[in-house]
């Protein structure tokens, strides 16, 4: 979804002349159950894109040996463009023994010519031409018996019932970001706005199959395994308030499709459409997303693309493993960056004026004057940022990312080249925004009192005492560096970086302000708050010390780390 296509590139493609079948949706052809010859996976991924070229590089080199008697679960999104879809879905039927497949929201794009509805009939059947199969069936081994249920939808902004973002304004409406509003058409009579275009997708899987009768044969299966492209519920997105988009999360699910899931009860529910990994047990169902997304956010944030080693974690990539013949349901990934942080923290989706860096950095700018919570960049206190719950390869990745950033930016000042980016008024905003604020030793006394702020000593080498509280992380040998510590490690680390509400104040040698300034930029960057958040304290630990503020021998090792 979160893809923001050029629009005047997709209205003007053409897709070729394929005149809508105006007939009865076709009906999926009979399969008899796949039978074991030493064994059967079910593989899934969403989101493929594959009219991406690097997108399309990926699926041509991932691991098809031994898949002839496995099942792909293709959950949407492959592309609006028609030859691409019988191309991606001919590739899987040739590689995997079965192919289920239910279409995303960017299969129903196209012209005014040929309406969304029309456009998902002949999606329909095109999957019975390739035997795609669009309908429940069982997959039977020898000693093992998956019950899966593809079940088409399409998202409504009704479907969101979590409070909106307070305190900012900049807001865009779900309406006027979301490409599917311009770009789908469908009969009179329908929208996507009022929900009677979900409403009219979901009636489609009465024609497809007989839910009364499935709902009767569940209980016949061990294993029942359901998916979708949209979500069915809220607990498998992050809160809006940290959507780089907020109001995306109005364009993201549906309730028919959750009324759907909470009466089948499967084991296993696969979605795609938001492009996080996800691995989340919700109400006794496991919630699972596994993503390709575009190429460009696996290079940006693929620490919230990635489930365990999926996309990018091995030589020959491979979909996300689901199901086993001999072992059952695959254990779950902890590699998820999203679904291990509401794990951990979980979701709090009442608190609605604090947003990262990023979101505010989209066009956001605080509402002054407003009554109730006042408007705030950061992570609610002791939140470990998310990024830092992904795979530990990507993180590595996307920290050396933001390091050269901050590195390109000092270059430039130097030289006198640096300006800021974006539209004059977001560069005001920034003015005030993105660069760090020196804070005296005197208001440091007070914040520590009402206990609001977290000290960082970001002093390179050994010392023989430090702040007392601190956490030791210095500049610039381990604030670069210690995005690679191992999961346990790193999240005592960042939880302490986050404790308490305020700045967060990095105390480093008062002869040397450069050097803090350049870790205050790059920890900001990290941490995704805005520069002027983190705050070097002037004068460095001297002034600290001439404060009478509390120090603490830094022990035999010295500085330390970590």
């Amino acid at each position: 979804m979160f893809d923001f296509d050029d629009l005047e590139r997709v209205l003007s493609e053409d897709e070729g002349s394929h005149a809508s079948d105006a007939e009865g949706l076709a009906q999926p052809r009979p399969r008899q159950p796949v039978q074991e010859h030493g064994h059967v996976r079910i593989w899934a991924i969403s989101d493929l894109h594959t009219d991406d070229p690097k997108n399309k590089e990926w699926l041509a080199h991932i691991d098809t040996k031994d898949t002839a008697n496995d099942v792909i679960i293709v959950a949407g999104d492959i592309s609006h463009k028609w030859e691409i879809i019988r191309a991606t879905l001919s590739f899987f039927k040739e590689h995997y023994g079965r192919v289920f497949y239910v279409p995303g929201n960017h299969e129903l794009w196209g012209g005014a010519e040929e309406d969304s509805m029309q456009k998902l009939e002949k999606l329909l059947k095109l999957c019975a031409e390739l035997h795609v199969e669009t309908a429940p069936a069982e997959v039977a081994t020898s000693s093992r018996r998956v019950l899966v249920v593809p079940l088409l939808s399409w998202h409504h902004p009704q479907w969101d019932t979590e409070p909106d973002i307070e305190g900012w304004q900049g807001l865009l409406p779900v309406d006027q970001m979301l490409s599917d509003y311009p770009l789908t058409h469908w009969p009179r009579g329908i929208s996507i706005k009022d929900g009677t275009a979900a409403k009219a997708v979901d009636k489609i899987n009465d024609r497809l199959m007989d839910w009364e009768q499935i709902l009767a044969r569940r209980k016949n299966f061990h294993e029942v395994l359901s998916f979708s492209h949209f979500l069915p519920r809220v607990e498998a997105n992050p809160e809006k308030r940290y959507l780089s988009y907020p109001n995306l999360a109005k364009g993201i699910g549906s309730n028919y499709l959750r009324a759907r899931v909470e009466t089948l009860q499967p084991d296993v529910h696969v979605f795609g459409h938001t492009h996080f990994g996800y691995d989340l047990v919700v109400d006794g169902i496991r919630y699972v997303q596994a993503p390709l997304a575009m190429s460009s956010e696996r290079q940006s944030r693929g620490t919230t693309v990635a489930v365990g080693d999926f996309p990018d974690g091995k030589s020959r990539p491979h979909p996300f493993l689901v199901w086993h013949s001999r072992s059952g349901w695959a254990p779950r990934c902890r590699g998820a960056a999203w679904s291990a942080y509401v794990e951990r923290y979980g979701r709090r989706p009442d608190v609605t004026s604090l947003v990262p860096s990023y979101v505010a950095d989209c066009g956001l700018e605080p509402i002054s004057g407003i009554g109730g919570a006042k408007a705030k960049v950061g992570w609610l206190p002791g939140r470990m940022p998310v990024w830092f719950f992904g795979p530990r390869e990507h993180r590595i990745r996307e920290a050396a990312a933001e390091a050269d950033k901050v590195a390109e930016r000092l270059r430039k000042e130097a030289a006198g080249t640096f300006k800021r980016a974006g539209t004059f008024k977001h560069r005001k905003q920034q003015i005030g925004s993105d660069e760090p604020l020196p804070i005296e030793a005197s208001e440091v006394a007070i914040l520590m009192n009402k206990g609001e702020v977290a000290i960082l000593d970001v002093r390179e080498g050994d010392f023989a005492s430090r702040p007392a509280g601190c956490v030791p992380l210095s500049h610039p040998s381990q604030t670069s560096n210690f995005a690679a510590l191992p999961d346990a490690e790193l999240l005592e680390l960042g939880e302490r970086m986050m404790t308490g509400g305020g700045p967060r104040i990095l105390v480093g040698e008062g002869s040397s302000p450069a050097s803090c300034r350049h870790a205050a930029l790059l920890l900001a960057a990290l941490l995704r708050l805005w520069p002027r958040d983190v705050r070097p304290l002037r004068g460095g630990f001297d002034a600290w010390v001439k404060q009478g503020l509390p120090v603490e021998p830094t022990g035999s090792l010295g500085h330390g780390g970590y």
